[in-house]
């Protein structure tokens, strides 16, 4: 208790200083005296923060391994008991910029912890050997109800905690956590922890528990001494708290035209720091007027200041917005909804002011006054404390959750449905919230008590409303109760507006009114308390100084303009002729002769003359018969006969390359290719089946004889051709190569497909490893097949750990070039080119659509690959296991450029739940990190950078969580066509930053729907995006969805508009 001798001037009223009863009632025009108390102060003890023992219950004491992985017993270096948990370092990064991680999950029996969202705290002791190894601290701690990494769990992420060297313990408030699926507090039975770092380091946890959390909460006066108070007398008989109750009556000296008096009270004592903030901070204290009449318009106020003198340095609540009632009622003032004067010092809080002007004689007391920690971001919407504004029920102040009541009602016969005996039916109309939360963060907490749920039936009619609107069903948010887990007795609710019922155009920033109903069968009593808002997750951030703008310029383009003819030829000189991607400048400076020349047979002669006699092919150590396949490849667009083979040898003995392919330009065969080649795109023409640079053919029985050997490393012969009618299968960790392994594609051992057949060319079992082949899918030679395109593969992993390294990849027969099977981990896939010319981005043409990689396993690697001319999509990550949902994805594509020289695309990149089924998918760690995209003037994307989900499937409401894409970028001086740039459409946690991507945008959208430089549906999405960005659904119901195959590509023109996108990542 504080003690305090006070010494008064002894002055008439009139003598005393001037009071200023702040800006309303300056505007009355109003100056009042007061009066100055000047106290000396006597140091008895300080108010203090309560210090109650926190309730805890023991997760796991970390004594034994037993139930962990990742974990090894540490007996020597602890906190408790008899040994902490060491974590195992595992290197191998999967998050860029990180060397490895620790990962530790331990299971156990089921705990209940008895504990809420609003009051559990995770309490543990962390040792951590050098906290500067962390970086910027990625990671995540996690508790959870199921046994699955990721499901019903609370998960903090490390990024946001500050660790030191050594041990420390760690308290983390669960209402600070991200909640993943729906997390039980009465069963914990999981714990884990992951940390990446940048060099071996060392983490160990000891004594994990579940404890309530304390609020620091700060007694201002327990009302019980008038000590340090002016105008106070003390009231031990009616009170509510401690031994008494501060009181005060009318005092005729201060008035008002129709005030002849006022209520005041002053409490002045030694600067305290209360440890809130203005964010986080509460003023709580009891008030009790005799009758509410008497204080008509409430002119007056509740003040909290550093500054003995008022208006100055000080926090105001006006009594006025209150809604006020006749005896006692708990106030709970938030500090961030107050007016501040000046600049008020929450760490040297001295003075406490409460007053009201009365129409008459009135009675004013208080008690238990105190500041205290909340929620930041917590708006109340009703603490059920009062009456007013309610309907269908009253006050309940004996059974109650928070403050000094409930609000409760009986079923009313009245009214009724069939089958049903008659309805609760509580609501409160108040004065528009601005709760903070957007329709796709929104959390609706509250308390609800329901005295028999049996007798809501099984159909359970009835629900919770937020409205902006008063009418019923009107700019409605509604979760039925038909949705809701319901049980006997109080229940905490957390509703999420995402996933509730929209009706209308309801406003977060102006709701109005509250209800809960429900339809009986037999009587039933409902009850609510302290409802509020809170946001999850931060909603959808705009990074700051992001720019996503259309520049004016806007062109059109022609299919037959032969300024922008030849895309694709130059994009096929090069990996034809090279075996690679062109870097961005080689690319520029080809394309810009023939915008500069025009596309034309004299142009590309040039061009292919100076290609193949430059040093980059002639001395890229290629015998004259690969030389031959490589530049008739490049020129015609198909294998080389043998003839034609054994002529350039010939011919090279009295002519260079170049000489001999700038000559093919002038044959009938170019000239018939010439007018796709300027309008793209143009499909790959025929392979050769009898050519093997090497000399040597084999079958696919011959090469996997060898697989099934004793050889561990199988090395085919540099140029041997095989014929597969059959799947290649490379057994669990043996690997298949060429001799040498040689960098350019036509000195690799080729896989050729060889019979049109539904299976892959080649399948890689667990720890195999795929490296410097070439696995030719031949889609051209079966497209006129009597029974159709059978769709095969061309590599499929079907294991852990699997390889694919520096292959060249080519035209399957199926979907996709590359496909990364489910339910397997640790696919490293790099280094390698892979084409899609023989495949179609339009309906009905050459067998369909192609992605370059496609990837479902988890935890992988795919980074370095050159992707051309996918048509579906370049490289795009699933996770395809409909049931298995638990296991999150966690693969990191980086590094890889993506290229439409003539076919277009759906994306260019994109992470997608499309096999969900509706239940929610988790990526939160995976990565699509750093990656080149371009495309030619002839070829578009629909979207470039893609967590759209929803723009394929539509209605059917997948949805993912987690997930990133930062710092992809087209290249300076290169471009993308496309409808959308970036495009988010049911995703939460998203984290999309530092994309960089030089556009121009264009019709390729599906009716209905806009084009856009950056858009997020902000009904089912949230997260961390670049900005500025449009709130627009990448679906409708109705309407499909924005991707679309039926648009009538490819359009003969098109006016495109450019723009830019930029952003600086972190």
């Amino acid at each position: 208790m504080v003690m305090i001798e006070c010494s008064f001037y002894h002055m008439n009223w009139g003598e005393m200083t001037l009071l200023s009863i702040n800006e309303p009632m300056k505007k009355m025009g109003l100056m009042i005296l007061a009066f100055v108390l000047v106290c000396t102060t006597v140091m008895a003890g300080l108010p203090l923060r309560a210090e109650a023992a926190a309730t805890q219950k023991l997760l796991h004491a970390a004594d034994s391994s037993a139930g962990w992985s990742g974990a090894q017993v540490d007996t020597t270096d602890k906190k408790e008991g008899t040994a902490s948990l060491k974590g195992v370092y595992k290197r191998g990064p999967k998050v860029p910029s990180y060397d490895g991680n620790v990962e530790m999950n331990g299971k156990f029996t089921a705990v209940d912890t008895k504990l809420s969202v609003a009051n559990g705290q995770l309490i543990f002791w962390i040792y951590i050997s050098n906290a500067a190894l962390l970086g910027s601290g990625h990671g995540e701690i996690e508790i959870s109800s199921a046994n699955q990494i990721g499901k019903d769990a609370y998960r903090w992420n490390t990024a946001d905690l500050s660790f030191v060297e050594g041990w420390q313990q760690l308290k983390l408030n669960v209402s600070d956590a991200d909640v993943l699926g729906n997390p039980d507090l009465s069963a914990i039975k999981r714990f884990g922890i992951q940390v990446y770092a940048t060099s071996q380091f060392v983490l160990k946890i000891d004594d994990i528990r579940m404890q309530n959390k304390l609020p620091k909460v700060l007694s201002l006066h327990n009302g019980d001494s008038t000590a340090g108070w002016i105008g106070a007398t003390l009231d031990t008989a009616n009170k509510k708290e401690g031994a008494a109750s501060l009181s005060t009556v009318t005092d005729p000296i201060f008035s008002l035209p129709g005030y002849p008096g006022i209520t005041l009270m002053q409490y002045n004592f030694s600067p305290v720091d209360t440890g809130v903030t203005v964010e986080k901070g509460y003023l709580k204290l009891w008030l009790y007027l005799d009758d509410v009449s008497k204080f008509a318009g409430f002119i007056g106020t509740i003040e909290l200041s550093s500054n003995a003198n008022p208006d100055v340095d000080e926090y105001e609540w006006l009594l006025s917005s209150m809604h006020l009632q006749s005896g006692w009622q708990e106030l709970t003032l938030k500090l961030s909804d107050a007016n501040a004067y000046g600049n008020p010092d929450l760490s040297a809080i001295s003075r406490i002011r409460i007053y009201c002007f009365n129409t008459t004689t009135a009675t004013m007391k208080v008690d238990d006054i105190r500041i205290y920690e909340g929620s930041s971001g917590a708006i109340s919407i009703q603490d059920a404390n009062q009456a007013y504004g309610w309907t269908g029920g009253a006050l309940d102040t004996a059974d109650k959750k928070e403050g000094g009541a409930s609000y409760a009602g009986t079923s009313d016969p009245g009214i009724t449905i069939p089958g049903y005996t008659g309805a609760a039916n509580l609501q409160s109309i108040f004065d528009p919230i601005d709760t903070g939360a957007t329709l796709q963060n929104g959390r609706l907490k509250m308390w609800l008590y329901i005295s028999d749920v049996s007798r809501l039936s099984a159909n359970r009619v009835g629900s919770i409303e937020l409205s902006s609107n008063h009418a019923t069903d009107v700019d409605e948010i509604e979760w039925r109760l038909s949705d809701l887990q319901l049980i006997n007795g109080w229940q905490e609710l957390t509703l999420r507006v995402n996933q509730a019922q929209i009706h209308g155009n309801p406003d977060l920033r102006a709701i109005t009114r509250f209800r809960v109903y429900g339809f009986s069968t037999d009587e039933i009593r409902l009850k609510v308390d302290d409802i509020r808002m809170t946001s999850q997750g931060g909603g959808t951030n705009p990074g700051a100084g992001g720019t996503a703008a259309y520049t004016g310029e806007e062109m059109t383009i022609a299919q037959t303009d032969p300024t922008y003819g030849g895309p694709q030829l130059v994009g096929k000189l090069f990996t034809e002729g090279l075996g690679r991607l062109p870097e961005p400048a080689e690319y520029k400076a080809a394309i810009g002769f023939v915008e500069q020349h025009g596309a034309s047979v004299a142009t590309f002669e040039s061009i292919i003359h100076d290609f193949f006699e430059d040093v980059r092919f002639t001395g890229s150590g290629l015998t004259t018969s690969e030389q031959a396949q490589a530049i008739y490849r490049a020129v015609l667009n198909r294998d080389p006969s043998l003839a034609e083979v054994s002529d350039y040898s010939s011919r090279l003995v009295s002519e260079t390359a170049g000489d001999i392919a700038a000559a093919l330009t002038g044959t009938a065969e170019f000239a018939a290719l010439l007018p796709d080649i300027i309008k793209g795109p143009y499909y790959w023409g025929a392979n050769n089946a009898q050519l093997s640079t090497g000399g040597v053919i084999m079958t696919a029985a011959q090469v996997q004889a060898l697989l099934d050997g004793p050889d561990t490393v199988i090395e085919l012969p540099r140029g041997t051709l095989v014929l597969a009618d059959q799947t290649i299968n490379v057994p669990a960790g043996k690997t298949l190569r060429t001799a040498g392994t040689p960098t350019h594609y036509v000195q690799k051992a080729r896989v050729l497909r060889a019979a049109n057949v539904n299976t892959p060319l080649v399948t890689i079992q667990g720890g195999g490893t795929l490296s410097h082949m070439w696995v030719d899918g031949n889609r051209t030679a079966f497209l006129s097949d009597p029974g159709g395109l059978k769709y095969g593969h061309n590599i499929v992993t079907m294991g852990h750990n699997v390889n694919v390294i520096s292959n060249r990849l080519n035209d399957a027969t199926a979907g996709t070039n590359l496909f990364g099977a489910d339910l397997m981990k640790n696919a490293y896939i790099a280094h390698n080119l892979i084409t899609a010319y023989a495949s179609s981005h339009y309906v009905g043409v050459n067998g369909g659509w192609s992605d370059g990689i496609t990837h479902a396993s988890t935890d992988s690697i795919i980074e370095d690959n050159q992707v051309v001319d996918a048509t579906d999509v370049g490289i795009i990550v699933f996770r395809f296991v409909s049931l298995n949902h638990d296991v999150p994805q966690t693969t990191i594509v980086r590094n890889n450029t993506v290229v439409n020289f003539g076919n277009s695309a759906y994306a260019a990149l994109d992470i997608d739940s499309w096999h969900s089924q509706g239940a929610p998918q988790l990526f939160s760690g995976t990565s699509i990190d750093n990656n080149a995209i371009w495309t030619s003037m002839k070829a578009h994307h629909h979207i470039t950078l893609s967590f759209a989900p929803l723009a394929w499937t539509s209605a059917m409401g997948d949805t993912a969580i987690g997930g990133s894409m930062t710092n992809n970028y087209t290249p300076d001086g290169l471009y993308v066509l496309t409808a959308a740039g970036i495009a988010v459409d049911g995703v939460r946690n998203f984290n999309i930053r530092g994309n960089r991507l030089n556009m121009y945008v264009g019709p390729w959208n599906n009716t209905g729907f806009n084009t856009r430089l950056i858009s997020v549906n902000e009904n089912n999405s949230s997260g961390s995006i670049q900005g500025p960005y449009v709130d627009d659904p990448m679906h409708r119901p109705g309407q499909g969805g924005f991707i679309s195959s039926g648009i009538g590509e490819p359009f003969t023109s098109v006016t495109v508009k450019h723009a830019h996108i930029h952003d600086v990542y972190p």
